[in-house]
């Protein structure tokens, strides 16, 4: 379903592109548009709603960047005399 509401949000209407691009049968596309539908979280007109896209973040959000390390790296060929 997030898989779904992506190609929503970047614009993908038609459902046979859906269907080819998520690796799908055109068939299980139209029940997962039904259901999405039913859901309220794309629209009749194929656009991706509000609560479309609280869940959307909601679960792509869940992945935690790294914390970079800002501790300064000198390369020994940079030090002079030690």
């Amino acid at each position: 379903m997030v898989e779904l509401l992506l190609y929503v949000k970047k614009g993908v209407r038609n459902w046979a592109v859906l269907a080819q691009r998520m690796g799908r049968d055109e068939d299980y596309i139209e029940s997962l548009v039904a259901q999405a539908v039913d859901l309220g979280l794309i629209s009749d007109k194929g656009r991706i709603t509000i609560s479309g896209m609280d869940a959307y973040y909601a679960n792509t959000r869940q992945i935690k960047q790294k914390a970079y390390d800002y501790s300064l790296y000198f390369p020994s060929s940079w030090c002079a005399g030690w």
